[in-house]
């Protein structure tokens, strides 16, 4: 293997890694790509009532989140902060919202960010970890899609 390649790799490697550090998985912040730089997105409000414990379907313990959005969930709300949609598979690619009127987000999950899309082209991240969370996804735009990952970061 020549020097010029392992120092391609070694470049590739350091890249990758310092990405995955950017955003902290406890981050407490929605994230969005925008001209391919990270910014914050500004939280609603941290739910006046406490996260409990719970055990989803599978046995799993997880948390019950803000809003009564059930572990272990992804819930989306409208503007009186009635439940609209949930959304629970981890998927490769994007589900489409079938309601227009989508304002506010949770993300009950202990281990996978929730990838939300918007009409404008940017693309927000609901961190892990912190059910108690209530995400103003208007903030950004008009939000159109979901994606569930399996990842525990929030990737630029």
């Amino acid at each position: 293997m020549s020097i010029r390649f392992k120092s391609a790799v070694l470049a590739i490697v350091a890249v990758a890694v310092g990405a995955a550090f950017t955003v902290p998985a406890s981050s407490a912040s929605a994230e969005v790509r925008e001209g391919g730089q990270v910014v914050a997105v500004p939280l609603t409000e941290a739910s006046s009532t406490q996260a409990s414990t719970a055990r989803g379907s599978d046995g799993e313990i997880g948390t019950s989140g803000a809003l009564g959005c059930a572990y272990p969930y992804a819930c989306l709300y409208n503007s009186n902060r009635t439940k609209v949609e949930q959304f629970q598979v981890v998927t490769s690619g994007w589900q489409s919202f079938s309601r227009t009127d989508v304002y506010y987000g949770v993300n009950t999950r202990n281990d996978d960010v929730v990838y939300i899309r918007y009409t404008n082209g940017k693309v927000g991240c609901l961190g892990s970890g912190n059910a108690s969370l209530v995400w103003n996804l208007r903030s950004l735009g008009v939000p159109n899609g979901i994606r569930i990952d399996s990842s525990s970061v929030c990737f630029p």
